[in-house]
């Protein structure tokens, strides 16, 4: 195992540092630990971060704090070409909220005292925190003037919305029903390939009848229309915010590129170059 840096540029404690990067399927990333804090965002794709002791499941929206110190690494699941993941570190004493945060949330106080690896927690529905790291990895790019204290204040504005959604989420309800939200879990944890009615009901243990009759009622959908459309709403968000070409956005997905591209249009009322065109991020106001 290296006991290196990821980020070797990264060696001011005074400031904060973001960046954009990402892990392929089939090759192999070594063990690595640094003395600083890192939020590791999903933000396409699926995967694992590992540890000595443990390998945990990540998928898109998912975050995890990893303490200083902390041999990791991070790889894709066997059917995920790659997981792009935003990066953002920093030393503690850098931050003017993180006293205040180890105060209310002490319950990660295995964590905050050095004797837990991580911490694992989930954006928000709409994404909230994902907007944030996006706009934290253009700042670090553009070092406009005022760069380092900019970086400074997004940094306390992430890490408070971080720990607030979280609370939030503890008590968050769904769709009141867990066959539908394991379902679509289900999923979204195997958003690139078609998941089979079968495959699902063996999976829950119930008739696909049962199951497709019980999804529709709380949902208003069929499992299929569902997952059509929870593809093309991700396909809408890497168009929005990333530059990556349409032809290898869907390349991902076993759908087929002509299907998936007749169901956005008839979805969004435009093909993807338009929507890319009209809602990229960086032609919005902040």
């Amino acid at each position: 195992m290296q006991n290196t840096s990821p980020f070797p540029s990264y060696t001011a404690r005074d400031k904060v540092y973001a960046e954009h990067s990402g892990v392929h399927r089939n090759q192999e990333y070594p063990f690595y630990s640094h003395d600083y804090l890192m939020i590791a965002y999903i933000a396409h794709g699926f995967g694992f971060c590992n540890f000595s002791s443990a390998s945990i499941e990540m998928q898109e929206n998912d975050i995890i704090l990893i303490n200083s110190n902390a041999e990791h690494n991070f790889t894709t699941q066997p059917d995920t070409q790659r997981m792009d993941i935003y990066y953002c570190c920093f030393f503690p004493e850098v931050s003017h909220v993180w006293e205040h945060i180890m105060r209310e949330y002490s319950r990660h106080a295995v964590f905050f005292d050095g004797r837990a690896s991580y911490i694992i927690l989930t954006d928000s529905s709409g994404r909230e925190l994902r907007d944030i790291f996006i706009r934290m990895i253009d700042e670090q790019m553009e070092r406009r003037k005022d760069n380092d204290e900019v970086m400074k204040a997004y940094l306390d504005v992430l890490l408070l919305k971080l720990f607030r959604t979280e609370a939030e989420r503890e008590k968050a309800i769904t769709y009141r029903n867990n066959t539908v939200d394991r379902t679509i879990r289900y999923i979204n944890r195997h958003i690139y390939r078609q998941v089979s009615l079968k495959e699902l009901s063996e999976y829950h243990h119930m008739t696909t009848f049962y199951l497709c009759r019980t999804f529709k009622k709380y949902t208003g959908m069929t499992i299929k229309e569902y997952a059509l459309k929870m593809r093309l709403e991700r396909i809408a968000d890497i168009l929005k915010n990333t530059n990556r070409p349409i032809e290898e956005i869907l390349e991902a997905y076993d759908l087929g590129a002509g299907y998936l591209k007749q169901s956005f249009r008839e979805r969004y009322g435009m093909n993807m170059k338009e929507y890319r065109k009209k809602y990229y991020y960086r032609g919005k106001e902040i």
